[in-house]
């Protein structure tokens, strides 16, 4: 009987082990739901990384769900390049779905996100812009087109007075978006899948907002005369879990391989 494996892929990082752990908290609770003999979980950063998930599987049938937000660079190159390099790849069936951040749920999610947060500061709708905040990348031009895809819908929808796009490493840029904002409340939401250095520590900063050390998020503070709220990464929303379980058992996928 062919065994089948999902593996959940990850950026990781080598900075905060707790990024990891939540990548691995989830795929120990997907195994539970007993759909894959094997439910693994593998990084860039970390252990076990891509070029080695596929050796310490028996599974012939593999899912690999990219835990990340959009198709770009790590999602279309490091990652297949990585799997590649497993000894077991030319005998094993992989196939690889969309990025779980592509997931159309996820307007949803955020939609939800920030009632919350309006609710719990009062802020009212016609005085709070919503701030979807993403990666972004020149070595991929795909890497900012969720966000953009995100932030439009939101638009549409008339989630907040404003949507307003923030790029950490592309135009437009972090550090001028409480400036941007034309309400007097910002909720900015961070479009990343972990809560590592960026959500924790490089975004609140560029925002300019003061954090005191071991303060839990969401964050919240006056930024030149508005108040901003800063939320958890989106990749910690328990909905995620659905979404990977989705994509993996869907017909939503962009490659399949067979031994060569």
């Amino acid at each position: 009987m062919t065994r089948s494996a999902l593996i959940l892929a990850a950026h990781g990082s080598a900075e905060v082990p707790l990024v990891n752990a939540h990548v691995q908290a989830l795929a120990h609770s997907l195994a539970r739901e007993g759909r894959f003999d094997e439910v693994r979980a593998a990084f860039h950063q970390g252990e076990p990384r891509y070029c080695s998930v596929l050796d310490a599987s028996s599974a012939e049938d593999v899912t690999v769900v990219p835990l990340m937000t959009s198709e770009g660079h790590f999602s279309q190159v490091v990652l297949p390049r990585e799997l590649g390099r497993n000894r077991r790849y030319a005998h094993v069936h992989v196939r690889r779905t969309a990025p779980v951040g592509t997931h159309p749920g996820l307007v949803e999610v955020v939609g939800r996100r920030l009632q919350r947060l309006m609710r719990r500061y009062g802020f009212r709708i016609d005085e709070t812009s919503l701030a979807i905040v993403g990666h972004g990348s020149s070595r991929h031009a795909g890497s900012r087109v969720t966000t953009e895809t995100l932030a439009g819908r939101l638009r549409q929808r008339r989630a907040s007075a404003e949507v307003l796009l923030g790029l950490l490493d592309e135009d437009p840029p972090l550090d001028t978006l409480v400036d941007r904002a034309s309400a007097p409340c910002v909720v900015v939401i961070p479009f990343l899948i972990g809560s590592g250095l960026h959500a924790a520590h490089d975004l609140p900063r560029r925002l300019g907002l003061n954090v005191d050390p071991g303060e839990m998020l969401p964050y919240i503070g006056r930024v030149r005369g508005r108040s901003v709220v800063c939320d958890a990464a989106v990749g910690s929303d328990a909905e995620i879990a659905r979404m990977v379980t989705q994509l993996a058992c869907g017909r939503d996928v962009v490659e399949a391989e067979t031994p060569r």
